[in-house]
């Protein structure tokens, strides 16, 4: 198990029920982990477990989980409910004794179907692993994505100099075919941006994701 543990209830629920469980040896606890560590987790994983009563908008964690071929078990809420097709890349749940039962039918699910039906949903472009895999767009609905991203961030007001070095060492990097094919087995794709190019993205996805929360009434605490 990884997590952060950090909040007073995420204290309280740790001393409650995962503290015991490690004691008696049921659990392997690994405590917050990098990028990294997550992902060789989480694509070794038997399932992720999304059983919290949080209706979640999106579902990122359950993308990243098909992604990489793990299937997912989730409460009936939320976005999860069209994210994850049931008893084809998870299953959907109404309570702890439906997802023990997922459990135990979880190795019924194809993992390979599971990653090939996530890129195919949530990519916005044709994946080099997947080529005959269409996108979004493709099937008719132009515009639809939902891929997590990463991007390096500065200070406002680092120094300029500071800003071209760190543009230069992460494109001399990125363009190192080792590191490439590193990221390639964990279906990471690079697509490197300088700065302008980064800002105006960062600009684009505020506005496209601005809009779906203001269409759909999102408020804090949702």
């Amino acid at each position: 198990m990884a997590a952060k543990v950090y909040e007073r209830d995420e204290q309280a629920l740790f001393e409650s029920a995962v503290r015991p469980a490690i004691e008696a040896g049921d659990v392997d606890w690994r405590g917050e982990v990098g990028t990294r560590e997550r992902d060789r987790l989480m694509a070794g994983a038997l399932a992720t477990l999304m059983l919290g009563g949080w209706p979640e908008p999106f579902g990122l964690v359950a993308i990243e989980s098909m992604a990489t071929g793990t299937p997912v078990i989730a409460r009936r809420a939320g976005a999860l409910t069209e994210t994850i097709e049931h008893g084809v890349t998870g299953f959907i749940v109404d309570d702890v004794d439906e997802a023990a039962l997922a459990i135990e039918k979880i190795r019924e699910l194809d993992r390979h179907v599971i990653r090939e039906r996530a890129l195919e949903r949530f990519s916005p472009q044709r994946m080099a692993d997947f080529p005959d895999v269409p996108t979004f767009a493709e099937i008719g609905h132009p515009g639809a994505t939902m891929m997590p991203w990463w991007g390096f961030v500065a200070p406002a007001g680092t120094p300029q100099p500071i800003v071209a070095r760190l543009t230069q060492e992460l494109e001399t990097i990125t363009k190192d075919e080792a590191v490439r094919e590193r990221l390639k087995v964990t279906f990471v794709q690079i697509d490197f941006a300088g700065p302008q190019e980064f800002a105006r993205r960062l600009e684009s996805e505020t506005a496209l994701y601005g809009d779906i929360i203001r269409a759909a009434n999102i408020k804090l605490g949702q």
